[in-house]
């Protein structure tokens, strides 16, 4: 989500970090206003890992759609096809603004989002990433 978390991962041996929530607040992202809200007012707390929404273990903010499918003592379907059966009332959910049942991917790091453009983002990262390897480097 910032340089922080990049240099620390650089430093415990990754090669890579990805950074998909960081840019779901970027104005190019292609998520839904309700999505977007929720986003905004989330917190690491409000995120959980579930199979519910897609059939595949994930995170995202949870909300009732998630509570209830985890509370059904069922098999869920396999991936795609566990996240294609609740395409239309996801669908409607986004149209009422409905929060309650709509896939709204997101990881820890939400409440970092900082909202500019990708391209202000990537360039902030690099920058500070470059900057905070700088002074660690001088102590």
């Amino acid at each position: 989500m910032d340089a922080r978390g990049i240099v620390a991962s650089l430093a415990l041996g990754a090669s890579a970090v990805q950074l998909g929530t960081a840019f779901l607040g970027c104005p190019e992202a292609s998520v839904s206003s309700v999505w977007s809200d929720a986003l905004q007012a989330a917190e690491a707390e409000t995120t959980t890992v579930t199979e519910a929404l897609s059939g595949k273990p994930a995170r995202a903010i949870r909300n009732r759609y998630i509570d209830e499918l985890e509370a059904i003592d069922e098999p869920l379907l396999p991936y795609p096809a566990q996240y294609a059966v609740s395409r239309e009332f996801r669908k409607e959910a986004v149209s009422r603004g409905d929060p309650s049942f709509v896939a709204m991917w997101a990881g820890q790091g939400v409440a970092l989002i900082k909202g500019q453009p990708a391209a202000d983002l990537v360039r902030h990262l690099v920058a500070d990433s470059r900057d905070l390897i700088d002074r660690l480097s001088d102590t």
